[in-house]
């Protein structure tokens, strides 16, 4: 019998080892094991087993676990994961497990009798009550230390047993404190009387009800307009779910985003719920994922990353937002994205999928026209409310301007003084994003990035927003030896300034990432802003995204149009999106809602379209373009990234891999299009220097079997050896 064992923090891809007890049929896939790994041992996960010669093939030396801890339908999608998104397995089995899963030595075992209680129970295996006496006389120890004292061929299934017997605790943390993360009671079932809904959302729960039902995959694209009930449309199905004793998956963008919601839902159904997130503690996320597998919690709330829990038998997945790019992962393998993942999941296991958004993805817009998606559309306000009232505002900075428009600061006014709040949304933090020598004209750069110093006034400092190099204001240029430096653009720190001049005694509140640190600021700034202690919340998108304010009577987007200025195909998509999210953030209370979009006079026809009831034009118009480009949703796009620390040895491996892509041109010209290679949009980051080509296909597996041979051929490993290599399947930006 041969094993593939995936290693923890080893090798990228499986190592074949052999089963001595070949008819122990107890070693299944998705078991962790313990292997020998060179001159040590080391954990790993079984990744497949199949028959084949065993010879030369070192032993597995334990298995760890009864039960596998990644199911066979989380490691089809492990698999799948690996194949689509080109991901090596040790990256991917990263994102089934709690990190402290990944080395057991870190577990402590707790002894649950005293010593002298060991004697009187009736145990018939010596070894078993040996090394319960070992424990005991210790009444905690480090497994590590344990297993080295005790070398049994059974350690591990022994262990297992003697917690199954209620003898032992084997965590992370001591008994007493895995209780203390419980969150505080809440009522256990709501009443469905308590959940009306409108006409529009009764008949989109009747649909989706049915497919819950009868455990039927389907996918949904829920387009309803902001503010038009979503939410409680969720908190019924998830309702139904468990009345029908399975389980609910709600995944939100972004951690922020998920407090407001899952408070609604915690307060509903009580401890029933958890949240899981990025942002746990290892130990709390740790007991979580064990209450989650255990079957304690029913309903999950989490970003992107939730979706690979061990739920057992859901009966629904929800995509709030789902056109956010937050589900996009970026930077490090596996780049999977978590609305298709979830996709493929409810398939598997025979659940449907809703994917909510008052602003489509171009790509799920394309799934309803083809027929893929079930449209289901909620086009009023849940509350018979009407839609805020867009007026575009033609607005030019300057350096010595103001940033904020006459027309908004007068409806900023108005508001204030019928006791309303307002929300302002600049996308770019900071004072100013550009610094200029007043005498020649150079731009103060990172010298690291091939990007401006943005500077930051409060704390009087130049920094990068993407190195985070960081240096005090200079006084000289360091081209001409001038002294006098412009600031030009705007950025939330110099709105900032301009509001506390024009409202000196108001109480106002910034978010951005430099004003809310790991998230501690936040929830205050949130909770104020709903208690109305705070009448004006200014920041960057964080606050365009899914939050429910009922006393926001005004939106004033600044600098609406800055998205449209990237290199990107998606720039159109993405500002849309965005205008019409921060739009409905007002008028969803007592005031009737108003937005004021501040733009260039460049881009004037695209920022009049901005309306709610203008959404599917939109999404139409956007797909037709798109094809005469040839660009997603009608040919998968792949970056395959190249970085160097060195430009001269980086342009030489470059050119050598585009030499050899040009060789093997008739394997791939009827699969995939080849573009590039070409300087990547930002050239340099972090002092690495960066190219990129760019693939476009309609077969992305068939694609990716010719990109991996060529990647795999000894000449190219030779030219790429300093080079770093990533391949990103699916990108959400081309940067």
């Amino acid at each position: 019998m041969i094993v593939e064992v995936v290693i923890f923090n080893g090798p990228p891809k499986p190592l074949s080892y052999k089963y001595a007890d070949a008819e122990d049929s107890s070693l299944v896939e998705g078991q962790r094991v313990l292997v020998p790994l060179g001159k040590r041992k080391a954990f790993g996960i079984v990744y497949s087993i199949s028959e084949g010669d065993e010879e030369g093939l070192r032993g597995i030396a334990d298995v760890i676990d009864r039960k596998p801890l990644i199911d066979n339908t989380r490691l089809g999608l492990l698999k799948w994961i690996c194949r689509y998104y080109y991901a090596s397995p040790r990256d991917a089995v990263g994102l089934f497990l709690p990190r402290m899963l990944t080395n057991p030595n870190m577990l402590t075992i707790h002894s649950l009798v005293g010593k002298q209680d060991v004697a009187d129970l009736e145990i018939d295996d010596p070894d078993k009550k040996s090394l319960l006496a070992y424990i005991a006389s210790r009444k905690k120890i480090k497994l590590s230390t344990a297993r080295k004292n005790f070398n049994l061929k059974n350690f591990y299934p022994i262990l297992e047993d003697l917690e199954k017997d209620g003898l032992i605790k084997v965590g992370y943390l001591p008994p007493k404190r895995n209780r203390e993360i419980n969150l505080e009671d809440k009522p256990d079932s709501i009443d469905a009387q308590e959940l009306m809904l409108n006409a529009e959302q009764e008949q989109a729960f009747k649909d989706i009800s049915q497919s819950i039902h009868k455990s039927k995959f389907q996918s949904y694209l829920l387009f309803g307009v902001t503010g038009s009930g979503k939410s409680e449309l969720y908190l019924k199905l998830i309702w139904q779910c468990l009345g029908e004793g399975k389980t609910a998956l709600l995944l939100l963008p972004e951690i922020a985003a998920s407090e407001e919601l899952y408070q609604k839902i915690r307060n509903r159904l009580g401890e029933k719920v958890c949240r899981i997130h990025s942002g746990l503690k290892p130990t709390e996320r740790m007991v979580i994922w064990e209450q989650i597998r255990s079957g304690n919690f029913k309903v999950v709330v989490g970003p992107r990353s939730a979706l690979f829990v061990p739920m057992r038998n859901p009966g629904i997945i929800i995509v709030d937002e789902e056109h956010d790019s937050s589900y996009k992962q970026s930077g490090s393998s596996p780049m999977y994205h978590g609305r298709d993942l979830a996709l493929i999941l409810g398939k598997s296991v025979s659940c449907p999928v809703v994917l909510g958004s008052a602003t489509p993805s171009v790509e799920s817009w394309h799934n309803v026209k083809s027929g893929k998606y079930k449209l289901l559309r909620l086009e009023s306000r849940w509350d018979s409310r009407t839609l805020p009232r867009i007026q575009p505002v033609e607005f030019a900075f300057s350096p010595a301007g103001s940033t904020i428009s006459d027309e908004l600061l007068q409806k900023m006014n108005d508001v204030l003084k019928k006791d309303g709040q307002i929300m302002l949304l600049l996308n770019r933090r900071g004072f100013a994003p550009t610094v200029k020598c007043s005498d020649c004209g150079h731009s103060l750069k990172c010298p690291n990035c091939s990007v401006g110093l943005v500077y930051h006034r409060i704390s009087s400092s130049l920094r990068c927003h993407f190195c985070d190099y960081e240096s005090r204001i200079t006084d000289t240029c360091p081209e001409c030896s001038g002294r006098s430096f412009q600031y030009y653009g705007v950025g939330t720190q110099k709105l900032e300034d301009e509001i506390s001049v024009a409202f000196p005694s108001l109480p106002y509140a910034r978010i951005d990432l430099d004003s809310v640190t790991q998230g501690r600021n936040l929830p205050r700034i949130l909770h104020d802003f709903r208690k109305g202690k705070i009448k004006i919340l200014l920041g960057t998108q964080m606050i365009a995204k899914s939050f429910d304010f009922p006393h926001v009577a005004l939106m004033g987007i600044l600098s609406a149009d800055s998205y449209l200025e990237f290199p990107d195909f998606r720039s159109r998509e993405k500002t849309f999106s965005l205008l019409l999210q921060a739009s409905g953030r007002a008028g969803r209370g007592k005031f009737p809602g108003e937005v004021i979009i501040q733009h260039s006079e460049i881009y004037k026809q695209f920022i009049e379209n901005v309306s709610e009831d203008r959404v599917s034009e939109f999404l139409d118009y956007e797909l037709e373009s798109r094809r005469e480009l040839q660009f997603p949703p009608f040919k998968h796009l792949i970056i395959l990234h190249l970085r160097s620390a060195n430009l001269a040895n980086g342009e030489k491996a470059v050119n050598a891999l585009k030499a050899l892509f040009r060789q093997h041109e008739k394997h791939y010209s009827k699969v995939f299009d080849l573009l590039g290679p070409a300087e990547s949009p930002l050239f340099k980051v972090r002092n690495n220097y960066r190219w990129q080509f760019l693939v476009r296909t309609k077969a992305v597996f068939k694609a990716l079997e010719i990109i991996d041979y060529i990647l795999n051929l000894d000449y190219t490993k030779k030219v790429l050896a300093r080079m770093a290599v990533s391949v990103d399947v699916d990108p959400i930006d081309m940067l």
